[in-house]
């Protein structure tokens, strides 16, 4: 039986740095040891690279939104390091032509426009403390590096048809109410891969660690102890 991973890298949505993360990590960091990874760069394929130059030898790889398209890149392109898959948020689909670029472009001129618009669609409106940490992390992660996030974003291509290639143990929890990525994408994805569990979270949108820390981490704990420590 493989020894199971050490390491766990948590990768950042769009306009989030570690702060994502923060209401899980301790509780984390208690089964293995916590690298926050962003290393935003101008298309996918140079973040999966700048990823896997810090990552550790093998370790369990988890990624929200832009950050789950990016880990499910970097799990297809390195299976033998990724011992393990979490995802949240994430459209398997390609970037969208037209979208992609209007993204980055209000990103450039209006970048306080699209932290308040993205702030009203991430998280419930219930979730008022998930929307001000967004606000705060957007504000603190800046234009220059969000323009990065969201260029590499528009040159995502589909993974849908690569799903049976992902042979690690997959865990994908999704917010039911996520508006960005709708769950119904989200459950055609994790069904086409061979080893995965999907988990849907009532009452919560497209940042389930920020709305559901609590559930988000017993959700993780118990697929890592079935699935990787058996």
């Amino acid at each position: 039986m493989p020894e199971m991973p050490k390491d766990l890298v948590l990768i950042p949505a769009l306009f989030c740095d570690e702060g994502l993360y923060a209401d899980v990590r301790p509780q984390l960091a208690q089964h293995l040891t916590v690298h926050v990874i962003a290393a935003p760069r101008d298309t996918m394929a140079e973040s999966v690279t700048a990823i896997l130059d810090q990552a550790p030898k093998t370790f369990i790889l988890a990624g929200t939104s832009y950050g789950a398209a990016l880990a499910v890149e970097i799990a297809l392109a390195a299976p033998d390091r990724v011992k393990g898959l979490w995802i949240m948020g994430n459209d398997p689909a390609a970037g969208d032509p037209e979208q992609g670029p209007g993204l980055v472009q209000g990103i450039e001129t209006n970048t306080e426009g699209v932290i308040d618009m993205l702030a009203g669609l991430v998280v419930l409106p219930k979730h008022e403390a998930a929307a001000a940490t967004f606000r705060t992390m957007a504000k603190r992660v800046g234009r220059d590096t969000a323009v990065k996030q969201a260029k590499s974003l528009a040159t995502r291509r589909s993974v849908e048809d690569h799903a049976a290639a992902l042979k690690m143990p997959v865990l994908a929890i999704w917010g039911e109410d996520d508006k960005i990525a709708p769950i119904e994408k989200g459950k055609a994805f994790v069904a086409r891969i061979p080893h995965a569990e999907f988990h849907p979270l009532a009452g919560c949108g497209h940042l389930p660690t920020l709305e559901k820390p609590a559930e988000v981490v017993g959700i993780f704990t118990s697929w890592l102890s079935s699935r990787l420590a058996a």
